[in-house]
């Protein structure tokens, strides 16, 4: 999320095009965030499907970041691209405020594919190019 750009957004077929990933470090282990320009995998680089109902609020996130000239589609107000980390405490704040168990984004993604799988309305091909993975397991 945080290595998407306004033009990985496609309104029009309402995909989000995933390319690219944040990465963690660097060859001598000191913790340096930046967007490597692939994903870590082949299975990585995938459309991503958006429900119809989020057109407005993506519209409105990536025009945003367009008039403010950003390269990246979430920022902090000063333009710098917003890191995979505030992005997880923002949402363990969430999780904490609503009293419900954290899970970090990645298994949020695993856990939105076993409800998917489990409700038999999309093939397992489908939930596996939509998550970046190659395996159900």
């Amino acid at each position: 999320m945080t290595a998407l750009g306004p033009d990985d957004i496609d309104l029009d077929r309402m995909v989000v095009q995933v390319h690219r990933t944040e990465t963690h470090g660097d060859e001598t282990g000191q913790q340096l965030f930046s967007v490597r320009a692939d994903a870590k995998t082949e299975a990585g680089v995938r459309n991503v499907s958006i429900a119809l109902s989020n057109r407005e609020r993506l519209k409105k996130i990536k025009t945003k970041a367009e008039t403010e000239g950003w390269e990246w589609l979430f920022c902090r107000d000063d333009g710098e691209r917003l890191q995979g980390r505030a992005v997880r405490k923002r949402l363990r704040k969430v999780c904490d405020e609503n009293r419900i168990p954290y899970k970090p984004p990645h298994k949020l993604r695993k856990t939105a594919a076993s409800i998917l799988l489990e409700s038999g309305k999309l093939d397992e091909r489908t939930i596996l190019t939509q998550i970046g993975h190659t395996d159900i397991s």
